[in-house]
Formats: structure tokens, sequence, C-alpha cells
């Protein structure tokens, strides 16, 4: 005899599930394997009808969309790949940096004092992102499926995957790129001229804090630990992170400041966006 799961009498009187919502549903429900498990466990533990379940649609529905495991894996792996793109952790928060730059204002008059200014908010911003990076999903995401290309994947596989990875990328690029256009030009500094682009610069220091994030999840000790650096923005040598003391070298190697810079125009600027704040 045969037996028919709750879902599927309830589609057959007549609430039946789209393909397309089924197909969301289930998908979503990989996705969320994803997140908590991770890639390297693999799917070994993974069932398509704890998936069915889960999702709440028909078997009937569900294998007329995958006819077996492994090309729903594949889905899900995609459904991986552009979750980690499109979510990737921006690197740069103008509006934290603006908080930083209206709270020691009078550092802003002088080339020295803005050289002094930006070294504090690398060593602020670049260390927090550089744990908030270790921390998201999104990126976790991303490189985990980086990775998979490294082993034997299926030739239409691998095309979708760096697909996603590559769009993803080059948005996140694309999102430094304004950042640090909008930094240079809010604390008075430029590009020097033959030394490259700002999306050199961007693409540069994202892999910096990037690269360190990889290494930590071998040997933290390295990434995680404080070096004595002298710096603009300390009085005295003290504890900087890698991340933030690779970015400086990346600066002083790429920028210097805008002859051009007015002092005024930045006031009026951080009084506007102080008083939208109240």
């Amino acid at each position: 005899m045969t037996t028919t799961s709750a879902t599927e009498q309830a589609e057959h009187k007549g609430s039946r599930t789209s393909a397309d919502e089924a197909r969301r549903r289930m998908l979503a429900v990989g996705l969320n394997y994803v997140k908590s498990n991770g890639l390297s466990v693999g799917f070994d533990e993974f069932r398509l009808d704890d998936v069915i379940s889960a999702a709440g649609v028909s078997r009937t529905t569900a294998y007329r969309l995958w006819d077996n495991k492994s090309s729903f894996v594949d889905d899900v792996l995609e459904e991986a790949a552009k979750f980690g793109s499109a979510n990737l952790l921006i690197s740069g928060d103008i509006c934290s940096t603006l908080k930083l730059v209206d709270a020691n204002r009078n550092l802003c008059a002088t080339v020295e004092g803005r050289n002094r200014l930006l070294h504090l908010i690398v060593k602020v911003e670049l260390e927090n992102n550089y744990y908030a990076t270790i921390d998201s999903a999104a990126w976790q995401s991303f490189l985990a499926i980086s990775a998979t290309l490294l082993g034997n994947v299926k030739p239409d596989m691998r095309v979708r995957l760096e697909s996603c990875l590559c769009e993803g990328s080059a948005q996140f690029i694309d999102s430094m790129v304004d950042f640090y256009t909008e930094l240079l030009r809010l604390l008075g500094f430029r590009l020097r001229a033959g030394r490259g682009s700002i999306r050199l610069f961007a693409t540069l220091s994202s892999s910096i804090v990037e690269g360190l994030a990889v290494r930590h999840l071998s040997n933290p000790k390295i990434t995680d630990s404080f070096y004595a650096v002298s710096a603009p923005a300390c009085d005295e040598a003290e504890g900087w992170s890698p991340a933030a003391i690779g970015f400086l070298a990346l600066f002083d190697y790429f920028v210097e400041p805008d002859p051009d810079f007015n002092f005024r125009r930045l006031i009026r600027g951080l009084d506007e966006y102080a008083s939208g704040r109240t």
C-alpha cells in the first residue's frame, strides 16, 4: 500500500506548493546546513529526505526538481557561493570613520595631525575588521567554496562556482574603492603618481586582512599577536595588529598629502554630519 505524507495530502487538497517556492525552501534549508556545519564535514550525513521534511514540501515535488542528492548538493554549493559573494563583509564603514574624525577634528588642520588621525583610524578599524572577517558567515562560505575549487570539481559546476565567486569579489573590491576614495578625500590625501590605481590599493589592503584571516585558521598565535610599533597615532610604541601594520606599509607606498586639501570644507562636512546625528 502506498502512503503519502501530510505535506503531500495538503498539496492534494489544493494548497499545492509551487515548484519555485519548493525550490526556494529546500535551498534555504540546504544553505542553513552549510552555515551551521560548514563544508569541511562534507555531505555524507546530509539526507535529502530530511531537507524535504524541514522545507515542508512533498517528496514528489522535490524529486521532480532534483532526481538525486548529488544534483541538489550542487545547487546548494552554488547558493552558498552566492550567499558568500553577496554578503562579504564591508571592510570600511564611512560612518564609523566619520565618528573618529569628528571626535578628533582638532587634528585635521595640519598634515601631521591628519596623518596621526589616519593612523588612529587604521589601528581601530583594521583591527576590528580583522576579527569581524573571521567571524563572518559570508566570508567563511566564500572561503570554503573557493577551497573546493582546488579539488576534483565537475567542469560545469566549476564554471558556476567561479562565476559566483568572481562576481562577488569584484563587487566587494568596488565597495572598497568607494570607501578608500572617500576616506582619502576626507582626510586630505591622494594617490602618489605612478604607484598604481585606487583599485589596486583596495585589492591589496583587503587581501592583507583576508590573508591573515586564513592564516589565523592554522596559526592564530602569529596573526592574533600584537607588535610594538612606533607610529604617529601613538605617543609611545604600542601594540598593533599585523593587519594594521600591513595597511600602514601600503599607505606609505601609495598615498601622499593632497596640497589642495580644504580644511574648512572638512569642518563644514563634519558639522553637517554631527547635526544629522542629533
